[in-house]
């Protein structure tokens, strides 16, 4: 699970961020961002990365087994 909180006024030109995690100790099965199913990619199968893009006002991510 990875969490976000956003402090200030500050509103960069990005609408998204592109994520990359590396390592899991596990085969991802299926990603979530608040709450909503997300399509990832998988970098490396041998060392569980992947990747996806999530909305810059994402609250938590979810990478499930």
């Amino acid at each position: 699970t990875l969490t976000q909180s956003i402090d200030g006024s500050y509103d960069p030109l990005y609408k998204e961020y592109d994520v990359m995690v590396h390592g899991l100790p596990f085969v991802p099965k299926s990603c979530e961002a608040d709450g909503v199913l997300v399509t990832f990619d998988v970098i490396n199968p041998d060392k569980n990365v992947i990747r996806f893009n999530v909305s810059k006002a994402f609250t938590k991510i979810v990478v499930k087994a």
